[in-house]
């Protein structure tokens, strides 16, 4: 099956995309393994630093992608001025149950 880039344009089947951008991801790439999608990740896409790539490199614990972590992580892609306000209970779209410790969102 055909898979798209960003863009929306089709591609033929590649054989490692990047779990973020699509593009391929070849051995000469910059690029760590996302242990929850099991995709290679350029480190430009995921915002990485070759600091940080350098040290992953010799690290054996498991590595999450930005968009994974996002997904797994409770508040992960909220925005920083979001969390500060739900933190301090201002904000009224999005708010802690302290009691049950449940998260509640209003729609």
């Amino acid at each position: 099956m055909p898979i798209r880039n960003k863009k929306g344009k089709k591609q033929r089947n590649i054989k490692n995309p990047c779990g973020i951008c699509s593009n391929p991801v070849a051995k000469n790439h910059n690029a760590v393994w996302c242990d929850l999608c099991n995709l290679w990740i350029h480190i430009k896409c995921n915002n990485t630093s070759l600091d940080v790539y350098h040290r992953l490199q010799n690290d054996e614990n498991s590595w999450f992608c930005q968009k994974c972590y996002n997904h797994a992580v409770p508040f992960g892609d909220i925005s920083h001025e979001d969390l500060k306000l739900t933190l301090q209970g201002k904000n009224f779209d999005f708010f802690l149950d302290p009691l049950n410790d449940i998260n509640v969102q209003f729609y």
